[in-house]
């Protein structure tokens, strides 16, 4: 490694949360068209991640009671999934997570569509993700949660009950996000992930989300808020879908969803589409997932009186910009998890931020897929002090 005249710099601080990297994303491609009449109200979907799913989307159709639909890549229709002995009204987004212990893929459906704020009880509905074969299948071994709201905070009607159509799951929480559709700022609920549920669960009001995810007024639904929401499967990206807009949260290590939504203002990503005419735009979007793999995230409309509408994908730009994962320490020894680490570059030292020292140690790097690397180096500043480090690359 050698010291340049000009370096840029990625910083980090020992015992502090390490910012995870905020998605960039490509102007949208058009991967084909959801032309099935079965699915002329799609209001949600999911991107499937077990291993053979990849690629396809299980969507629901609000004013079906009996299937949920499971789509390819190009919008074609490949297959209906029936809850058996089961059925759903108003359902409104579809979820998953993957169980951080067993690894387990799993779907939710969210049965918490309510047009006039008056059911009292919903439910969601919770499977292992099954193989996609191109058959139709049937869900015996299913989970039925039933829920309702805390009495308050009172929502559109003046009553704990409102109109709900975005949620996701995330495991390192441990909880379930849902969010409120028709409130001037989106209200925040959860509910925890568990093996088992016994009688009707109540959630828990997290909050307001941050007023910059604003309510939109002269929509198909007006006003309105939330209508779709998608998080990232490593966890670090959330996205809140209105029907003009998406908006996009990034969540630092250590902290947890609520704290993320409620305190920081997210970016919106100007390549959506937005509302209006097919095929263009989308007449009536309530759906948003990420694919399987965080490469870019999916939305598709209810078709509004057309015959077919797209299916848009917005690819993630790949960045070779470092940035740093997180910071460890164990005994003497710290390491940190760069992306797209340079090939040369120096560590600096500081106690105060004012002054820096050039690491002049012994330093392990470790490389995996040419993409993300691990620099172990010894150091025993941090026993005594605060310590920032920082790391210089060449332009």
């Amino acid at each position: 490694m050698r010291e340049s005249k000009t370096l840029r710099y990625i910083a980090a601080v020992l015992s502090t949360s390490i910012a995870s990297a905020q998605l960039e994303f490509k102007p949208p491609v058009i991967t084909g068209n959801v032309t099935s009449s079965a699915l002329d109200e799609i209001s949600g979907a999911f991107g499937l991640r077990s291993a053979g799913n990849e690629g396809k989307l299980i969507t629901v159709h609000d004013s079906d009671a009996d299937y949920m639909y499971v789509i390819n890549g190009d919008g074609s229709l490949n297959s209906r999934i029936n809850i058996v002995g089961d059925d759903w009204r108003d359902a409104e987004e579809v979820i998953g997570y993957t169980d951080s212990v067993t690894n387990t893929d799993y779907v939710i459906l969210c049965e918490f569509g309510d047009n006039p704020a008056s059911r009292d009880k919903k439910y969601l509905f919770r499977f292992e993700e099954p193989a996609i074969t191109g058959a139709d299948i049937n869900i015996t071994d299913f989970t039925k949660i039933a829920y309702r709201l805390p009495a308050t905070p009172v929502l559109e009607k003046g009553t704990n009950r409102g109109d709900f159509e975005g949620a996701f799951a995330d495991p390192i929480d441990g909880k379930i996000y849902l969010f409120s559709k028709r409130m001037a700022v989106n209200h925040i609920y959860s509910l925890p992930i568990q093996d088992t549920y016994t009688g009707t669960q109540t959630l828990t009001f997290e909050g307001l989300m941050h007023s910059d995810v604003a309510q939109e007024f002269g929509g198909i639904i007006s006003p309105a808020n939330c209508v779709a929401a998608a998080i990232s499967r490593n966890g670090n990206n959330a996205l809140i879908k209105t029907y003009n807009k998406v908006y996009q949260f990034t969540r630092t290590e250590g902290r947890t969803w609520v704290d993320v939504l409620v305190n920081d203002a997210p970016t919106v990503d100007d390549n959506y589409v937005g509302l209006g005419a097919a095929p263009n735009r989308e007449p009536q979007g309530e759906s948003i997932t990420f694919n399987y793999n965080d490469g870019g995230y999916f939305t598709v409309s209810e078709y509004r009186g057309y015959i077919q509408v797209p299916l848009f994908f917005y690819g993630v730009i790949t960045s070779k910009v470092p940035n740093i994962i997180s910071l460890n320490k164990s005994n003497n020894d710290i390491a940190i998890v760069v992306e797209n680490l340079p090939d040369e570059f120096i560590i600096e030292m500081s106690t105060d931020l004012n002054t820096w020292s050039v690491y002049t140690g012994l330093i392990e790097v470790t490389t995996i897929n040419n993409i993300i690397s691990t620099i172990v180096f010894e150091d025993t500043h941090y026993q005594t002090n605060k310590c920032f480090f920082r790391i210089g690359f060449t332009n």
